[in-house]
């Protein structure tokens, strides 16, 4: 095994400088097995503490993002890294959390950024122990909050969704209703419907933890909201708690007028959705 990088494994397990060592040593891993990701896995699994392991391959695959670009590094992780989600949930969020990440031939930075942390909160929905789950998603937003504006991340969220497939009649959303319907419909539907899904899953987090802030910032939080199943009626009960929670909340705000009402109903006239959230929404609005 290669001496130089059992000598980081050694200084990351005994000594304090452990940050300093995790770069060394995922910076060295990427520089001798770039082209062979499978033999770093001997190396990583002699680090003792779990999160300095996951560490390491953050810094690793930094690298591999920055030279392969996200498709092949997201398919790389899945088949070679034997990690449960509640790994692939940090591995991503410390990715996310890189001040390394470059943009590659088709993603700007915060794209890649605003992909890892996706790929962070649908792994994290997959953790079985409910409060794990639920003590990392935070962590997850807060990084998100402050590394990406939120008006951006909602365009690059959008951007990711195919709009094609932007019509309440598209059979990709009968496969929510009806399983057994996803043996009529092509691939490329299923992956837009769980697209699709996991947005609606990323949007629900924020709203939970008031982000975008309902006051400050009202009509991004709006914006949010309407982006949930804009052509579906999968989370439509979620959707509705959240219009009826926010219509109520800045109704009753002293510092809300009528104008900005109108606003918010110009906002919704104009959204890309169907025209049942349409109208439902405009309805809400005019009647409260």
């Amino acid at each position: 095994m290669d001496i130089h990088a059992l000598e980081f494994v050694k200084t990351i397990n005994t000594k304090s400088d452990k940050q300093s060592n995790i770069e060394k040593l995922g910076s060295y891993l990427y520089s001798q097995y770039k082209y062979i990701v499978e033999d770093i896995i001997p190396v990583v699994e002699r680090i003792l503490n779990r999160d300095y392991k996951i560490k390491v391959l953050s810094v690793f695959f930094i690298y591999y993002l920055r030279d392969n670009g996200w498709r092949n590094t997201y398919k790389k992780i899945i088949e070679n890294l034997n990690l449960n989600n509640k790994e692939l949930a940090y591995l991503f969020l410390e990715m996310g959390k890189s001040d390394n990440i470059k943009s590659d031939y088709s993603h700007t930075e915060n794209e890649l950024v605003a992909m890892l942390l996706k790929k962070s909160l649908i792994h994290a929905k997959k953790i079985s122990n409910h409060n794990e789950r639920f003590n990392l998603i935070p962590k997850i937003i807060l990084v998100l909050r402050h590394s990406i504006k939120l008006d951006e991340f909602l365009n690059i969220i959008k951007s990711l969704e195919r709009v094609k497939y932007d019509n309440p009649d598209s059979n990709i959303y009968e496969i929510f209703d009806n399983p057994r319907k996803a043996s009529f419909i092509t691939d490329e539907e299923i992956k837009e419907a769980f697209n699709r899904l996991s947005n609606d899953w990323i949007i629900w987090c924020m709203l939970c933890l008031n982000i975008p802030n309902k006051i400050e910032e009202p009509q991004l939080h709006f914006l949010f909201i309407l982006h949930m199943c804009r052509y579906s009626k999968i989370n439509a009960d979620i959707k509705i708690e959240f219009i009826n929670e926010f219509i109520q909340i800045i109704r009753s705000s002293l510092n809300f007028s009528e104008e900005q009402i109108h606003e918010l109903r110009d906002i919704n006239i104009n959204f890309i959705h169907s025209q049942y959230w349409r109208r439902l929404i405009d309805h809400k609005l005019e009647k409260e």
